[in-house]
């Protein structure tokens, strides 16, 4: 994909998907990374790699739920997907975001 923002663009590389059984939802699970990495405050070459890990991960089940992928199984796929940002999210980052969410 590409983010476009402040006059600039950033093409953002694919996260290799496991599977790909049906790629219903993908685009939503590429939003919900996006605007995952933006409530951390990733620059956005993060925020859009955070919604491309998301979106490799929506196409492995079948029909719009994504199949379950715990926070330490995301973490470690995106730092194996994006070597150069490995350590951006950690499982702790997800946890307080949970609890945020959740208060």
């Amino acid at each position: 994909s590409e983010l476009r923002f402040d006059g600039r663009s950033v093409a953002i590389p694919v996260a290799k998907p496991e599977a790909v059984v049906d790629p219903t939802g993908g685009g939503d699970a590429y939003r919900a990374g996006l605007v995952l990495g933006l409530l951390l405050e990733a620059d956005p070459a993060g925020a859009g790699r955070l919604g491309a890990r998301a979106a490799s991960g929506a196409g492995g089940g079948r029909g719009p739920g994504a199949p379950a992928c715990a926070p330490d199984a995301f973490v470690a796929r995106f730092d194996q997907a994006f070597p150069d940002y490995a350590g951006a999210v950690t499982t702790n980052d997800l946890a307080a975001l949970q609890t945020a969410a959740v208060s």
